[in-house]
């Protein structure tokens, strides 16, 4: 009988493991500040960060902060392990994340027009599937860092994409860096694999080894319209494996593609490589949140990951351009809508969204001063209309 407990309760554990983790709050008279809510969490806790706009904060234990449509204006600091963060906005910071520790992990956010986007001191860290842009210097800065993983993400219009110094051992895949200043800068690394990327219309160069950098293996990518698809002030690092060499498009057919003595692609390609990344730009409308209560000036404001012309409606009415592309907005006096609800439209193209808002402006009745004029006169016709039907 004891060796049938025994083993339900094994089978228990290992089919029904125990979750100490529990589950904070965000927005939505909960928690109304982020750092609030890590200041009450335990290690292994869950942060929900519902809809709003909310200031950066500091993390200095393990956890999952998990964005619902929300944005952080503000630097994210990581002064901790196992921490993961995902689906967030980070705009307007000084620096985006920055990570102080090992084995942390960013996904699914999106980190726009900061001064710089992660830092990346430490080990062990991953970066997968990101969209980074518009960021005044790097997208993503690893330094004095080791055996970091940098996957699937997408970095543009930032000075330089992907930034390694005095880093090793980093595998940087399935990225796609285009039209930065520079796509990727390799500085004093060694042993890294940059391997499976889209490096393309960078406007100085799309991959820059300096500084006694070594032993790194570059292979797989695709060099397409950059203004210098390589430039090499290193010593010897390949640019092959065994078969395979890189594709650039201004390989004249050779037997070999030449970037310097020690640096020479003994295996170019005739083909592009197809890389995966399932990354697409997105439209998104940052305030108000659904089926919010406005009045008066309502600010609406918003995010357009690929550029272009935004535009914007009420009630199926006249479209109207908004102000700024990548970061646009525009603004509603809600006093020349009826209360009650309306419909916001936001479009880019072929994209189109939709947000609900109720307006609930207070309307003052007028004085009885004002009203006083209109009263009487009304009493005088309707005085006389009586008498006129009296005599009749």
């Amino acid at each position: 009988m004891r060796g049938i407990i025994f083993y339900l309760l094994l089978f228990a554990f290992i089919f029904f493991p125990l979750s100490n983790a529990g589950i904070l709050y965000v927005g939505e008279n909960r928690y109304p500040h982020l750092q609030e809510a890590i200041n009450a969490s335990s290690p292994g806790d869950i942060i929900v960060i519902k809809v709003g706009i909310y200031k950066g904060a500091s993390i200095n234990k393990p956890l999952t902060l998990r964005g619902e449509e929300c944005v952080i204006e503000g630097d994210l600091v990581i002064n901790a392990e196992d921490v993961s963060i995902e689906n967030l906005v980070i705009k307007d910071a000084s620096h985006a994340i920055e990570i102080h520790g090992n084995n942390n992990r960013i996904r699914n956010c999106i980190i726009a027009g900061n001064s710089y986007g992660i830092k990346i001191e430490g080990y062990n860290n991953t970066i997968i599937s990101n969209k980074i842009f518009k960021n005044k210097f790097y997208g993503i800065d690893l330094d004095y860092s080791l055996s970091n993983y940098i996957e699937e993400n997408i970095l543009y219009y930032n000075m330089w994409g992907i930034y390694l110094k005095h880093s090793h051992h980093t595998y940087i895949t399935r990225n796609i860096l285009r039209e930065n200043i520079e796509g990727i800068k390799v500085q004093t690394s060694n042993n890294n694999v940059i391997k499976l990327n889209n490096i393309t219309e960078n406007q100085e160069k799309g991959i820059y080894l300096c500084c006694k950098s070594k032993d790194n293996y570059i292979f797989m990518n695709n060099f397409i319209g950059n203004k210098v698809n390589a430039f090499v002030l290193a010593e010897k690092n390949a640019w092959n494996s065994s078969e395979y060499g890189n594709y650039w498009d201004n390989y004249e057919g050779n037997d070999f593609y030449m970037l310097s003595k020690n640096n020479i692609d003994f295996h170019p390609s005739s083909f592009l490589y197809f890389i995966n990344n399932s990354l697409k730009p997105e439209i998104k409308l940052f305030y108000p949140k659904e089926r919010e209560k406005v009045s008066g000036i309502l600010n609406i404001e918003g995010m357009n990951e690929g550029g272009g012309i935004v535009e914007w409606r009420i009630d199926n009415g006249t479209w109207n351009r908004a102000n700024g592309t990548s970061f646009w907005n525009f603004s509603i006096n809600t006093e020349k809508l009826t209360n009650g609800y309306h419909s916001i439209q936001v479009k880019c193209g072929e994209t189109i969204l939709e947000r609900e808002i109720y307006v609930a402006n207070n309307r003052e009745f007028p004085s009885f001063i004002t009203i006083y004029p209109i009263l009487s006169i009304t009493m005088i016709f309707l005085w006389k209309y009586i008498r006129q039907k009296g005599r009749g």
